[in-house]
């Protein structure tokens, strides 16, 4: 705008700033209108300047008049404007302008856009009322039309006077889709008239509408789950399958790409993308299939087959592509099914065994077929299995909960696979990884179960041995007794293992005795003074206290604790560390968990952390107790000005609180005139090796001044600084 007046009205430089600062100021401002004079080139103008917002856009309208003798005002008896100013703004905007005199409705400009946008010429649309008698042929709905528009621009509302999809008709009879707006200038006798032609993108919206609505018909007459992906918007839109095949209930057709996306099972994710991306830059491809894993409402995952058309343009870009989603899952199975039968024939080093479905209860089934490797590791020959039930086989108490499980699974025919604990012939316990898949007939009927079995004992130990392991540690870091601690450890071990009988003995290398420290059983703390421990249990621990080995006992003669309860096996390990035994650790099992490498495999590197956690709690525990309870003044000093530790003696000595003593600098402690001898010293400690000494006063909370010896030094691989002061008070005085 200001190199336009530059340019019509040859105004200096200085002239110019002054009316660029004018606009801008109006651009700031909530108020759409400046007021101002202006003299330039020996003559004086009057500038009045308008911000008028049009389609969203604001623009400037900015009137100039020459003033003679006296500066000359627009007001109630002169309302005109210069058209020829305004022609040249409206020449350049990109909207169909016209300029209409409010009195007499006639016209007075009209830019060629709007000639364009009408099809007429200017000298045709002189007339509002002949506009609309050329513009809006059919007479209801002219009459519908001109009725709305004058009682709008009638209600001098200009919130009232814009228009959208107005169906115009040309001279040529072309109908175009307009949006119109009327923007009232009452003060200049002026109504602006702006024009938009949006013919292209109504007539896209209805093409859109259209294409969703046969989209609807389309995915409500397959099985499949049909979608389509408009990619110029990055619209996805899925039809009704997707709740009858997945259940997901469409809140609306539009889904977000990252929604749909995050239901592609993790793995197939980047290969699906990339294999799409492809298909979308080949321009001779017009289909695309890709087998993937589609999660559904319920958390499982469905194998789906995507059959893809891409729609491209001219130029051979993809625009559109529809696709429809068809639930590959029982194929899938079968063909994993065919699969494992395949890998029987050919001989599988896992345990396998087959079963014949006589109902949709698994442990009801009958033992068909055992291969060799099934012999290996649980000891039977076929013959021993052979037209048994897995119920027979393999229930137990101690796995019946985890069958029962298993079992409500199956009923719904997906295969499952989980980790049991099992018994060999021989009675040896192990941890069995077990794998069982259905098999279906060509009729669709599930007629067998494929079982495989795997020996995952060694793993699960080194599980559980991690677990205890970590556990422990984080028990250790709580600020809590000694005694409460190795409860929690023990709490974890009966977790872990299933233990019933669970007790720590630690030795007092003052009193050169091993008592009993905790007691667990059954889940439940002991009170040590009212239990009896057992002769058997004692003998244990002493022994182990003696060989510093760990000793399995299967008990002939199970030891009776309670009504129902009786101990099959004990375990006892020694806690050691560096050679030295701290205690021992007991456990009593109701069943025969008979695998002594197990449990060494277990226990032999928790013995150690569990006598190292217990030897630094210990020292922890000594240490802060001296911290205390010594006769001395005793702190520790950060590098950031502040104490981070107190003893109780520096609080009785000094009247403040601990509170106190760790959120106030302790320059604030120190007398005035000792500052900088406690930082000069401070700065030696923590920079050389050996002790600092020196004498430094501090202030008490009553204003009392005590004289204190300090010691300072500072540990390896520590920034801070400990002090130890003694109160010389009354020696100093």
């Amino acid at each position: 705008m200001p190199l336009f007046l530059a340019e019509t009205l040859r105004i200096d430089n200085k002239s110019l700033k002054f009316i660029e600062s004018q606009l801008e100021s109006l651009s700031e401002k909530p108020t759409s209108t400046a007021e101002f004079d202006l003299s330039f080139n020996h003559k004086d103008f009057y500038f009045k300047c308008e911000r008028v917002g049009i389609n969203g856009t604001p623009y400037f309208f900015v009137t100039v008049t020459q003033s003679y003798k006296e500066k000359y005002r627009f007001n109630n008896t002169n309302k005109t404007l210069d058209t020829t100013f305004f022609q040249r703004i409206f020449e350049y905007l990109p909207l169909g302008i016209a300029v209409n005199k409010i009195d007499d409705n006639t016209t007075v400009y009209v830019n060629k856009k709007f000639e364009d946008i009408y099809g007429r010429k200017a000298e045709d649309l002189q007339n509002v009322s002949e506009f609309f008698e050329k513009v809006y042929p059919e007479v209801n709905y002219r009459k519908e039309i001109s009725e709305r528009i004058l009682s709008d621009i009638a209600s001098r509302n200009p919130e009232k006077m814009q228009w959208q999809n107005l169906k115009i008709t040309t001279t040529s009879n072309e109908v175009k889709i307009i949006d119109a707006k009327n923007i009232p200038l009452y003060d200049h006798n002026f109504m602006i008239s702006t024009v938009k032609d949006v013919t292209e993108s109504y007539y896209a919206r209805e093409e859109l509408e259209q294409a969703k609505r046969r989209f609807d018909l389309a995915s409500q007459a397959t099985s499949d789950a049909v979608w389509e992906w408009d990619l110029k918007s990055d619209k996805l839109y899925w039809g009704e399958g997707f709740e009858r095949l997945f259940g997901y209930k469409r809140g609306g057709d539009i889904v977000s790409k990252s929604f749909w996306e995050s239901k592609i099972h993790p793995n197939d994710v980047h290969p699906f993308l990339n294999s799409l991306k492809l298909a979308k830059e080949d321009k001779n491809l017009t289909k695309w299939t890709f087998d993937y894993r589609f999660l559904k409402k319920e958390a499982s995952y469905a194998n789906v087959r995507e059959n893809v058309i891409i729609i491209r343009n001219k130029e051979g870009k993809a625009t559109r592509l529809v696709g429809a989603l068809q639930d590959i899952t029982k194929a899938v199975k079968r063909e994993d099914h065919l699969g494992l039968l395949e890998k029987l024939v050919a001989g599988a080093k896992d345990s396998i065994l087959m079963a014949k479905v006589h109902n949709d209860n698994f442990l009801d089934s009958e033992i068909i077929y055992a291969n060799s490797s099934f012999k290996e590791l649980f000891g039977y020959d076929s013959s021993d299995i052979i037209g048994k039930t897995p119920l027979e086989f393999y229930v137990t108490d101690k796995n019946k909960a985890g069958f029962t499980d298993l079992n409500k699974k199956l009923k719904n025919w997906d295969p499952v696979e989980i980790d049991l604990l099992n018994f060999t012939k021989q009675n040896v316990e192990f941890w069995n990884n077990l794998s069982i898949t259905p098999i279906m007939d060509d009729q669709g009927w599930y007629t067998h179960w494929v079982v495989i079995n795997r020996d995952i004992n060694d793993l699960k130990n080194s599980i559980i041995k991690r677990q205890l392991l970590t556990q422990t540690h984080k028990i250790f870091t709580e600020n809590m007794p000694v005694d409460a601690l190795l409860i929690k450890v023990l709490q974890e071990i009966e977790n872990q293992l299933g233990s019933y009988v669970n007790e720590i003995w630690l030795f007092d290398p003052y009193s050169k005795k091993l008592t009993k420290s905790v007691e667990l059983k059954g889940g439940k703390v002991v009170d040590l003074e009212s239990d009896d421990t057992s002769l058997f249990y004692k003998s244990v621990v002493e022994k182990i206290f003696k060989t510093n080995q760990p000793l399995i006992t299967i008990h002939e003669h199970d030891i009776h604790l309670e009504e129902g309860i009786n101990i099959k096996l004990s375990y006892a390990f020694p806690i050691q560390s560096h050679g030295s035994i701290l205690g021992v650790v007991l456990l009593g099992f109701t069943h025969a968990y008979s695998r002594e490498q197990s449990l060494r495999s277990i226990f032999d590197d928790f013995s150690i952390q569990l006598a190292n956690e217990i030897s630094r709690k210990q020292a922890e525990n000594e240490l802060t107790s001296f911290f205390e309870y010594a006769p001395d003044f005793m702190c520790i000093a950060g590098k950031d000005g502040y104490l981070k530790k107190v003893n109780k003696r520096a609080t009785d000595l000094l009247g403040y609180s601990e509170d106190e003593f760790l959120s106030i600098p302790f320059l604030e402690f120190i007398h005035s005139e000792d500052q900088n001898e406690a930082l000069e010293t401070l700065f030696a400690a923590s920079q050389l090796p050996g002790n600092q000494y020196t004498e430094i006063r501090l202030n008490s909370q009553n204003n009392n001044t005590l004289y204190v010896s300090w010691t300072l030094f500072r540990l390896q691989e520590s920034d801070d600084v400990f002090c130890v002061g003694r109160d010389i008070t009354d020696k100093a005085r």
